[in-house]
């Protein structure tokens, strides 16, 4: 198994992409912390993964609250000190609404969820792997931070905001030989999807994939196990799109 004796930690693992990735991560060997605010729904994956036999723990974590990032961050190193991965795949948007009808407070909400707090949580976890001198970062973007979306003006923004974010670590941390590269999936057959798209805007969303699908969950984690792993380890600061052709840059 590829990632036998690895520590891996993925944010928003209690449903969709995120609890797809605990799953392969763990499958394939790795012991695996998520965090997510939904805490049944993570205490449901937690057991399921038990019953298969995988290492597979829970810590809540709100990105919307600096002390809570912080008291994650601190589990995570009390599980093990030594990281060998971040999954940065935690984040999502309330409401889509014209620009001129947003608020700051609202922009600072999606911000703090979607960027901030992901730069506070990654920021907690790097000197670790600094000091391994070695480690895997995914970052889960989104196809909206590459070409804007009409009605999530502050998602897009701070979903840019993580590609531009994964160049500059892949940068600064490669000489500690560590990778950082990000993902931006398209549409996503996930509860997130789910609760926010109509079957009729689901179906015209669909008109304009090359695919002609909705992405699955395992779509995208299959491409953050390709980061992980360490036969991929000469591929860092890159963006790939995982969105049926939606998007071709």
């Amino acid at each position: 198994m590829r990632f036998e004796g690895k520590y891996h930690v993925v944010t928003g693992g209690a449903s969709g992409i995120g609890r797809e990735l605990v799953f392969q991560l763990a499958r394939g060997g790795a012991h695996v912390l998520f965090g997510d605010r939904d805490i049944s729904t993570s205490e449901a994956v937690r057991l399921a993964a038990r019953d298969e036999g995988l290492k597979v723990d829970f810590h809540t974590l709100d990105l919307a609250d600096a002390a809570s990032i912080d008291a994650f961050v601190a589990a995570s190193l009390q599980e093990r000190p030594e990281l060998d991965g971040l999954v940065n795949c935690a984040g999502g948007f309330d409401v889509a609404e014209p620009f001129l009808q947003n608020t700051p407070a609202g922009w600072s909400r999606i911000l703090q969820i979607n960027l901030l707090g992901m730069m506070q949580l990654t920021q907690g976890l790097l000197p670790a792997m600094v000091a391994k001198g070695a480690g895997r970062i995914v970052n889960i973007s989104s196809e909206a931070g590459r070409i804007g979306q009409p009605g999530i003006a502050a998602y897009s923004a701070a979903k840019a905001g993580v590609i531009a974010l994964t160049r500059l670590w892949a940068k600064e941390f490669a000489r500690a030989g560590i990778t950082v590269n990000v993902i931006a999936p398209g549409p996503i057959d996930t509860p997130f999807l789910q609760r926010g798209m109509t079957p009729e805007g689901l179906n015209q969303i669909v008109e304009t994939i090359p695919l002609g699908r909705v992405g699955a969950p395992e779509d995208v984690a299959n491409m953050a196990v390709f980061f992980l792993d360490d036969a991929n380890a000469y591929i860092t600061g890159q963006t790939i799109g995982v969105s049926g052709g939606l998007v071709m840059m």
